[in-house]
């Protein structure tokens, strides 16, 4: 079960920095959660920073059990958990709620929130993910670098628990992988896509070989983003800066 134990700390570096030393001193068991109400070295994707308003957000690290996955389906997986963070924020804040590829969380075209996964992957056996998940709930001022954030008190005029919240994203996340083994693969991808920020409309994203404005096509199974360029390109997400 995600989320059991739920950890609550006061203050800690980074949650998934705390979750990965207790897993490896064998202090935390699969399907802990550990819930920060302050990171003050919290990290988002490609080594960026993630500043969070102290008690203001959720500020999540869960510890998923991967054993049984394969570690070729990763994104998959991925998919799942962005998924579960699309359907939590959209129970309050309405269908305008998407995924940014490969995993923000937008609400029309403002960031609401993060994933940072985490993998140990061991002689090609899949150990475990840590999947770390940062959503603005009651912030409202961010700093001048955060580009068009939106949290769920600026959506809703109201104010809400975010450790209240925490539980119940990760009862999300427990029906969401839980239900993996099941489902058909397509399902998964056909649902992410259905999701994507700006499906078939225009974006303009740099690569380490041009800059230009494409169409956004979808997802493949590897994770790369589908775009319409001069033909058809599958990009990775290592090399693309979505500038417009």
């Amino acid at each position: 079960m995600i989320g059991k134990p739920f950890i609550r700390l006061d203050s800690v570096d980074s949650s998934n920095n705390h979750a990965k030393d207790q897993f490896r001193q064998g202090k935390a068991v699969y399907g802990t959660a550990f819930f920060a109400v302050e990171q003050t070295q919290g990290r988002g994707q490609k080594d960026r920073t993630w500043v969070s308003e102290k008690g203001a957000n959720i500020l999540l690290t869960v510890i998923i059990d991967c054993r049984e996955r394969d570690p070729l389906n990763a994104f998959l997986f991925n998919a799942q958990i962005a998924l579960s963070c699309c359907d939590f924020f959209s129970n309050y804040a309405g269908d305008e709620t998407c995924i940014k590829w490969p995993n923000d969380i937008y609400w029309r075209d403002r960031k609401a929130g993060g994933i940072l996964i985490e993998n140990s992957i061991r002689d090609g056996s899949w150990e475990v993910a840590f999947v770390g998940i940062g959503i603005n709930i009651n912030q409202t001022h961010f700093q001048e670098h955060v580009v068009r954030p939106v949290s769920l008190k600026q959506i809703t005029g109201k104010q809400h628990d975010p450790e209240q919240l925490a539980h119940e994203l990760c009862s999300i996340i427990n029906q969401r992988i839980s239900s993996t083994a099941v489902q058909d693969e397509q399902k998964i991808m056909d649902e992410y896509s259905s999701k994507l920020f700006r499906q078939g409309e225009r974006a303009v994203l740099r690569t380490s070989r041009w800059t230009n404005e494409v169409t956004i096509l979808g997802v493949n199974r590897k994770g790369q983003l589908l775009v319409q360029h001069k033909d058809e390109e599958a990009l990775d997400n290592n090399d693309v800066t979505w500038l417009l």
